[in-house]
């Protein structure tokens, strides 16, 4: 048995990753607390491990590169089976969170520009009383491209307005100022939305 110095509990040596440098062999952090503290610091220096990332990748040679491929490869086919259900899991207890990840995926793939996070789309529900933005009625709240992401439109706070999935279905791809016009979007829109409606023209 040993004893983890974060949590103060006393656990089994099968708890404690290996250390060669400690006298026992094993960490003083159990697993469970060590993980945790690795994803507070990872949280908290995400810059500097994505700047370091880059610059360790690029001086790789390609050897380097093919063996630390086939290492995840191998890794990922050991614990496909528990990847798979810890994925399933997490979707289902975070929706919103799965839906923010596709719509970020698809203007990255379209080229739009702008981001777009979960504390952006609280504060705009809020705005509009988490109802919808077209019919103003409360249901079910869709995240809807003002200006269409497929017309040039931005992936930000500026060119997203909550939309029932009926709204959203109907409006498509319509420009913005019509539909605003015609369903009264507030004029939170028209002030703002001014640069991204001069950049959709510059690339249309």
């Amino acid at each position: 048995m040993k004893i983890c110095s974060a949590c103060g509990q006393e656990l089994l040596l099968s708890a404690f990753s290996k250390h060669s440098g400690h006298r026992d062999g094993l960490q003083s952090h159990c697993k469970r607390c060590k993980a945790e503290s690795d994803r507070k610091y990872q949280a908290q220096h995400k810059e500097q491990k994505a700047t370091y990332d880059r610059e360790r990748r690029a001086m790789e040679t390609d050897d380097e590169r093919d063996r630390r491929n086939q290492r995840r490869r191998e890794l990922y086919a050991m614990n496909s089976e528990l990847r798979r259900a810890s994925n399933c899991k997490w979707k289902r207890e975070h929706p919103e969170a799965v839906v923010l990840q596709t719509q970020r995926r698809r203007a990255r793939i379209i080229g739009a520009q702008g981001e777009f996070t979960q504390e952006d789309w609280e504060y705009i529900k809020g705005m509009f009383d988490n109802k919808c933005a077209y019919c103003g009625e409360e249901k079910p709240l869709t995240r809807d491209h003002v200006f269409a992401l497929a017309r040039g439109g931005l992936h930000d706070k500026f060119n997203i307005a909550p939309a029932c999935i009926n709204c959203n279905a109907q409006k498509h791809t319509a420009r913005w100022p019509i539909m605003t016009r015609k369903r009264g979007v507030v004029d939170y829109y028209w002030q703002t939305m001014d640069e991204a409606i001069a950049f959709a023209a510059s690339v249309s």
